[in-house]
C-alpha cells in the first residue's frame, strides 16, 4: 500500500486484503489485530461481500463469524434492491418518462456482472430536467413520497422514503448539486442510454464510462470516505475491454479530469490496481497530491460518520482541495458557496 499515512493495522490490512481480493489472489497473512475494530472498518465501509469469503482463508475466523449475520442481512437487502430496481425501471418504462438507473446494482452489474456485488443504501435515479413531477407520480404509485414526511430535498436530488419502509429512492435531474459541476447535457444521455439485464429486465442506465467518469466524481465529493467507492474504481481499472480513452474523454468533458486522477491514483496505489491514465501537468500532480493527501486521514480509524470524519480535516484545507479539483472559475465560486454551511467546529452539513 503506497500511503504510510494510513498507520492503523487493521486499515493497512483491510486495504491489502481488498488488493488481494481484486487480483484474485490469496488473502495476506493476518498480523496481530484488534478483531472488534477491523469488523467495525468493514461494516463502516461496506465491504462484507468483499471481504468475508477471505477472513477464514486468512485466519480471521472470529471476525468472519462476527460478519455473518451481517452478511446474510446485507445480502437479502443487496437482493430486495435489486429487484425493486428492476420494477421501477419496468414502471418508468410503461409510463414513458425517461430514467436511468444510477449506482447501486446497475454499477454492480456493469462493472462486476454481478447486481449484488455492491452494497447500497438507496436506490438512485436521473431523469430529465422537467421531468421530475411525473417521475415523481409514478413513484408514488409504487409507495414513495406519498406525505410530505417522506419528501426531502438534497443538494442535488430529490428523497423519497417509501410508506412500507423499503430503502428511499433519491431522484435526480444532475449529477450535482449544481448542474456544471458535472453538466449532463452534453453527454446525451438519454438519447443513447446502456441497456442491461437486470433480473430478467431490461434496464437503462449510464453508459460503463460515463458510469466510471461519475463515479471518481461522486467519490471526491465524499473525500472517499467510503472505501467501497474505491473498490468500484479498482475494479474498473482491471475490467477488461473498458475504453478508458472514453472515459477520460468524458472527464474533460465535465471538467472532471482532477477527480478521475485522484481515483485512479488512489486505486494504484492503496488497491495495486494497474495504471490507466497518464500523468498531468505539474499544476494538476500538485492539485490531485494535495487531495488526495487528506483521504487517509478521513479514514483513519475509529470508523465514525461521514460528518465527524470530514471534521479531522481544517475547512479551510478542504475547501483548497475541492478548488484544486474544480476546473475555471465557475466551478470554484460553487466551492466556495458552501462556506455558510461550515458549522464552528468545521463539519460541513450532509449533501
Amino acid at each position: 500500500m503506497g500511503q504510510a499515512a494510513v498507520q492503523a493495522p487493521e486499515l493497512r490490512y483491510l486495504i491489502d486484503l481488498l488488493a488481494a481480493a481484486l487480483r484474485e489472489a490469496p488473502p495476506p497473512a493476518a498480523p496481530d489485530l484488534d478483531p472488534g475494530l477491523l469488523h467495525r472498518l468493514i461494516r463502516h465501509h461496506r465491504l462484507e461481500p468483499w471481504t468475508h469469503p477471505l477472513l477464514a482463508a486468512a485466519g480471521l475466523s472470529p471476525v468472519q463469524a462476527a460478519l455473518r449475520e451481517d452478511l446474510h442481512g446485507s445480502a437479502q437487502r443487496r437482493m430486495a434492491m435489486a429487484q425493486e430496481m428492476r420494477v421501477l425501471c419496468a414502471a418508468f418504462a410503461e409510463a414513458a418518462v425517461p430514467a436511468l438507473a444510477l449506482k447501486g446494482p446497475a454499477l454492480s452489474l456493469q462493472l462486476f456482472g454481478d447486481p449484488l456485488r455492491r452494497a447500497s443504501r438507496d436506490l438512485d435515479f436521473l431523469v430529465p430536467p422537467g421531468s421530475e413531477a411525473r417521475a415523481r407520480r409514478v413513484l408514488a404509485e409504487h409507495g414513495y413520497g406519498q406525505t410530505a414526511a417522506d419528501v426531502t430535498f438534497d443538494a442535488n436530488a430529490i428523497r423519497l422514503g417509501h410508506r412500507d419502509g423499503k430503502p428511499p429512492v433519491e431522484l435526480h435531474s444532475r449529477f450535482g448539486e449544481a448542474d456544471i459541476l458535472f453538466p449532463a447535457a452534453p453527454l446525451r444521455l438519454f438519447d443513447r442510454p446502456a441497456l442491461l439485464t437486470l433480473l430478467g429486465t431490461e434496464i437503462a442506465t449510464l453508459p460503463v464510462e460515463v458510469a466510471v467518469a461519475y463515479a471518481a466524481f461522486h467519490g471526491g465529493t465524499h473525500f472517499w470516505s467510503r472505501l467501497y467507492w474505491l473498490v468500484d474504481i479498482a475494479r474498473a481499472c482491471r475490467l477488461p475491454g473498458l475504453d478508458w480513452s472514453g472515459v477520460a474523454a468524458v472527464a474533460r468533458q465535465t471538467g472532471t479530469d482532477r477527480h478521475l486522477a485522484v481515483a485512479v491514483g488512489l486505486a494504484r496505489d492503496w488497491l495495486d490496481s494497474p495504471p490507466v491514465l497518464p500523468a498531468g501537468n505539474a499544476g494538476e500532480q500538485r492539485a490531485v497530491r494535495r487531495f488526495r493527501n487528506l483521504v487517509p486521514l478521513i479514514i483513519a480509524p475509529p470508523p465514525s460518520s461521514d460528518e465527524e470524519a470530514l471534521r479531522r480535516i481544517s475547512r479551510w484545507r478542504r475547501l483548497a482541495a475541492e478548488i484544486g479539483l474544480a476546473r475555471g472559475g465557475a466551478k470554484a465560486a460553487i466551492v466556495l458557496r458552501r462556506l455558510p454551511y461550515f458549522n464552528a467546529s468545521g463539519g460541513l452539513a450532509t449533501r
